[in-house]
C-alpha cells in the first residue's frame, strides 16, 4: 500500500485513510464494477447528518463526489436549511462540503 503513496507525496493520508483510498479505488477497476442506479429518500435531517459525515471525508473521493451532488440539490430547494454549509474546490478532485461553525470550518 505504501508503494503506491510513496510514488505521489501530495498524499498526506494517514494509514487509515489510504486503505480507504486503496479499496475505493480497487472497488472501481475490479470486474464487479458496474454502474448502479439508486433512489434515495431522506429528509433534511439526515442529509445535513450524511453531509457532516461524508462531505470532506478524507481518501474516499466517489463519496466526496455524491456529497457534492447532493449539496448541490439541496442547496437549490431549501437554502435556509443548509447555510451552514458550504462546497469547497467545486468540480475539481479534491471538492468538499464542510460546515461552517459560527463562520470557521469544521472539517470532520
Amino acid at each position: 500500500i505504501n508503494d503506491i503513496f510513496e510514488k505521489d507525496k501530495n498524499f498526506d493520508l494517514s494509514k487509515k485513510e489510504k486503505l480507504r483510498a486503496l479499496r475505493t479505488a480497487s472497488r472501481s477497476i475490479l470486474p464487479n464494477s458496474t454502474e448502479t442506479k439508486i433512489i434515495v429518500t431522506a429528509n433534511a435531517r439526515a442529509i445535513r447528518h450524511f453531509l457532516e459525515m461524508r462531505g470532506a471525508i478524507e481518501g474516499d473521493h466517489e463519496m466526496r463526489m455524491v456529497s457534492e451532488k447532493i449539496y448541490n440539490i439541496v442547496s437549490l430547494d431549501a437554502p435556509a436549511v443548509f447555510q451552514d454549509f458550504i462546497l469547497k474546490d467545486a468540480g475539481k478532485n479534491s471538492a468538499r462540503v464542510v460546515k461552517l461553525v459560527w463562520g470557521f470550518f469544521i472539517i470532520t
